[in-house]
């Protein structure tokens, strides 16, 4: 993680890729980019994300993936609905889907 945030220069970004980011889809392999906000992310690179998963955020943060998500009438309804998610529970958006769903997130619990 620490190499990860040396390489971005934005602190609490983790990276799950080489050096060449914009070539991991021309080699079959995944891209995972994390960020606590939506500033620390590379605005070329989010041009590229196909899929993205939107938990809790602030108000600035849930008005960007609120442009992403849905058409401008409904722009506020998911930037509230962004911004008032509980623990556990995001809004899932990809590319050539007409409106995000939600889904829980859930740890396997043993015994």
């Amino acid at each position: 993680m620490r190499e990860a945030e040396e390489k971005r220069g934005a602190p609490g970004v983790a990276r799950a890729a080489d050096s060449d980011d914009g070539q991991c889809g021309k080699y079959g392999r995944p891209l995972v980019d994390a960020s606590q906000e939506a500033k620390d992310l590379d605005s070329s690179l989010l041009t590229a994300i196909a899929s993205y998963l939107a938990l809790r955020v602030s108000e600035p943060d849930a008005r960007w993936m609120a442009r992403i998500f849905a058409p401008s009438v409904r722009q506020s309804l998911y930037t509230d609905l962004i911004k008032q998610l509980p623990k556990f529970k995001a809004w899932f958006y990809s590319e050539g889907m007409r409106a995000p769903v939600p889904v829980a997130l859930r740890a396997d619990r043993k015994g």
